[in-house]
């Protein structure tokens, strides 16, 4: 079995928009205009597993700085408003990372392997981030679904508490995925 990750870029957004859509209920869900404003911003926050051709995955990394990440996870800026606020990265540039999401196709049989190579994937991507100059600060990522938590419990991050009090959604935090 042979899979791809690579960069996301415009010609993947319609695909990305499809999947997103198959995995979170519609107040999680974000628009085209969202997805090609925050890339345009920094084209190095999504990264795409193809297989034969096809995105079967992808992962969004939200670059912030301190005070925007702060607000996000106080609920003080709503997800969608991030897109507005993805920064580049830069030689000695200190960011924030907002893991927004890791998606795979739940239909397709290899699934598993590509959850594990999209996960796999966040250490890397931390380290490229770096390789570019910046250094990550630290990580948040929001649970939603039972298998996002049962990722996140696994990673390095911890568990804060419920987001915004929403019993349904769990914080967590870290300096290392």
């Amino acid at each position: 079995m042979s899979f791809n990750l690579r960069y996301g870029n415009e010609k993947d957004f319609d695909r990305l928009l499809q999947l997103d859509s198959l995995v979170y209920p519609i107040e999680w869900q974000v628009t085209k205009s969202f997805v090609l404003t925050a890339w345009k911003k920094n084209p190095y926050i999504y990264r795409v597993l193809e297989y034969k051709d096809k995105i079967y995955g992808f992962i969004a990394f939200f670059p912030l700085d301190d005070a925007s990440f702060e607000q996000f996870i106080k609920k003080e800026i709503q997800e969608t408003d991030l897109c507005h606020l993805i920064i580049p990265y830069g030689e000695n540039k200190s960011v924030n990372i907002y893991v927004a999401n890791i998606i795979v196709d739940k239909k397709h049989p290899l699934r598993k392997k590509f959850a594990k190579a999209l996960i796999n994937e966040i250490s890397i991507e931390l380290q490229r981030i770096e390789s570019h100059g910046s250094f990550v600060k630290e990580i948040c990522a929001v649970a939603i679904t039972s298998n996002g938590k049962r990722v996140l419990n696994k990673s390095n991050l911890l568990y804060i508490n419920h987001y915004s009090n929403d019993t349904d959604t769990f914080l967590y935090r870290g300096t290392t995925f």
